[in-house]
């Protein structure tokens, strides 16, 4: 089971009428508290992996700040109508490790 299932499970139980003996973090410490202080650690890491990562540029292309990979793409398309066209896509999500790019400072 991954930890995303983990917690999901945790947080049903939790927000339903189910029985706390079904709850997967149940037991690994003392007292109702402490296994929600748990579910929520595990549940907050979860979420800090989906932030966006900001892009670096190395030399004239930019990359994935986790991984490195290449964050666009260019093509040149030479044909009779459209000659010498440089199209250049940036991409939303790291192909290699699939994080969000952030690529402005904006909300």
């Amino acid at each position: 089971m991954t930890k995303l299932e983990k917690v999901i499970k945790g947080l049903e139980c939790c927000t339903s009428d189910v029985s706390c003996a079904e709850c997967l973090y149940r037991g690994k410490r003392d007292g109702a508290l402490n296994c929600v202080r748990e579910l929520s650690a595990d549940a907050l890491e979860l979420l800090k992996e989906q932030k966006p990562i900001k892009p670096t540029l190395a030399v004239d292309t930019w990359i994935c700040s986790n991984c490195g990979h290449r964050l666009e793409s260019q093509t040149l398309i030479d044909d009779k109508e459209n000659p010498q066209v440089l199209i250049n896509e940036q991409y939303d999500f790291c192909p290699q490790c699939g994080k969000a790019v952030k690529w402005n400072d904006e909300a």
